[in-house]
C-alpha cells in the first residue's frame, strides 16, 4: 500500500513537471513567434527610416553634370570633356589647344621658323586641325588624348594625317600651359622622310 502510494506520487509529480515543461515550451515558442512577427516589421522599418534620413551625394548635382554624370557627389565626365573650374564637365578635351601659335621645327634640312602662326582650332570634343604645321602651309588633324588611362584631363596630340599635298605626317605632342612641344615624321610623296621636333608657344 505504501508502495503504491509513492509510486502514485512520483507519477503525479512527473505528470506535473512534463506539462510545466510543455507549457514553458509552448510558451517559448509562442513568445519566438511573436518577436519575430514584431520585429521583423520593426527591423525592416528602421532600415528605411535609416536609408531616407542618409543624405543623396548627388542630390544637388542630379543633371547639372554638363556632359558628364554624378557619382557619390562629384561629376564623372563624359570622354571628350573634363570638368570645369565649378566641377561641371563643360570644358572639351580640345579646347585647351585652341589658338594661335609661334615657334620652330628642328629637322634635320634645318630649323624652320613660323613666319606665319600655326593656328589651332577645335573640330570634335577630341579633335583639333591645325594649320601651317610645321610650315608647310597645309591642315592637319589630330587626336586629343589622355597620356595615361587614370588621367582625368587630355594633354596629347596624336598626329597621323595625311595633307591635300600628299605629305604624311605622324607623330604626338602634349601640352604645358601655353607651350605645346612634340615630334614627328612627315614622310613626302616621294618616300623620302625627316624626322623633326617642335616647340610651339601661344
Amino acid at each position: 500500500m505504501g508502495v503504491s502510494n509513492a509510486s502514485s506520487r512520483k507519477e503525479i509529480h512527473t505528470f506535473v513537471a512534463l506539462s510545466e515543461i510543455k507549457s514553458f515550451l509552448l510558451t517559448k515558442h509562442i513568445l519566438n513567434n511573436m518577436i519575430k512577427k514584431l520585429l521583423f516589421p520593426a527591423l525592416v522599418g528602421a532600415m528605411t527610416m535609416f536609408a531616407a534620413c542618409e543624405a543623396d551625394p548627388c542630390k544637388d548635382l542630379d543633371g547639372k553634370c554638363g556632359s558628364g554624370t554624378c557619382f557619390e557627389g562629384s561629376c564623372v565626365c563624359d570622354e571628350g570633356y573634363e570638368a570645369d573650374a565649378e566641377g561641371i564637365c563643360n570644358t572639351t578635351w580640345a579646347n585647351k589647344f585652341v589658338g594661335s601659335y609661334t615657334g620652330k621645327d628642328v629637322c634635320p634640312s634645318g630649323t624652320f621658323t613660323l613666319n606665319t602662326p600655326a593656328v589651332v582650332t577645335e573640330t570634335a570634343a577630341d579633335k583639333v586641325s591645325i594649320s601651317n604645321f610645321g610650315g608647310f602651309n597645309s591642315v592637319v588633324t589630330a587626336t586629343v588624348e589622355r597620356e595615361n588611362a587614370t588621367d582625368e584631363s587630355a594633354t596629347k596630340l596624336n598626329i597621323n594625317n595625311t595633307d591635300p599635298a600628299g605629305r604624311t605626317f605622324v607623330g604626338t605632342a602634349t601640352i604645358s600651359g601655353s607651350k605645346i612641344t612634340g615630334s614627328y615624321v612627315v614622310t613626302f610623296p616621294d618616300n623620302t622622310n625627316e624626322a623633326c621636333t617642335f616647340e610651339y608657344t601661344k
